[in-house]
């Protein structure tokens, strides 16, 4: 039931997003160094590695999110740690 009038496209990507989220919190159990690219402030975006729609649509969140001075950190999810930090160096 969508009593709240929601499209279609909304509640795809936010499953989509909470499935992120779930496979974000698994990974970072699994190797608890993950949460230090968590902030204690701000706002956070997910990014899968495997789902382009999401990644696109999950880029487009940023610019809503940065309203004001709010810092919004991105974290790759679903990739293996080192290759997230050679990502961030290679940039």
């Amino acid at each position: 039931m969508n009593e709240h009038n929601l499209d279609s496209e909304t509640i795809n990507h936010t499953t989509k997003n909470l499935a992120l989220l779930g496979r974000f919190v698994r990974e970072a159990l699994e190797e608890p160094t993950r949460f230090d690219a968590i902030p204690e402030s701000g706002a956070v975006v997910f990014m899968p590695p495997d789902d382009l729609d999401l990644v696109q649509h999950n880029i487009a969140l940023v610019p809503v999110q940065r309203g004001g001075d709010k810092t919004i950190t991105i974290v790759e999810v679903g990739v293996p740690l080192a290759e997230v930090a050679n990502s961030r160096i290679n940039q």
